[in-house]
């Protein structure tokens, strides 16, 4: 796959393709999608504190790292929450969930 420069468009495709690969095991994928999501956040803040005429009070990365630790403890949570769910569930459920499909 064509990775393309991060700062570059950032199409979906390309995005929910890096997301597969990253889901996968490709930290290199991984690498990529979050430097091309960086970016576009970047982008996007600069342009909003331009139009709010805020530039000068408030940086741009300040507010894409904001972002990101939010995002980083709501992914934390889930995470840990399914963790709990799954250590949860009676032994054997899995194979009766997966009896049943059949």
């Amino acid at each position: 796959m064509s990775t393309g420069d991060p700062s570059g468009p950032a199409p979906r495709e390309q995005i929910t393709l890096l997301l597969q690969d990253w889901s996968k095991g490709n930290k290199q994928a991984g690498d990529l999608v979050m430097a091309i999501i960086y970016a576009e956040l970047h982008k996007l803040a600069e342009s909003r504190l331009r139009r709010a005429h805020c530039a000068g009070t408030l940086q741009p990365t300040v507010i894409v790292h904001e972002a990101y630790q939010i995002l980083r403890r709501h992914a934390e949570r889930a995470a840990r929450a399914k963790s709990e769910r799954k250590r949860d569930r009676p032994l054997g459920t899995d194979a009766r969930i997966q009896g049943s499909e059949r």
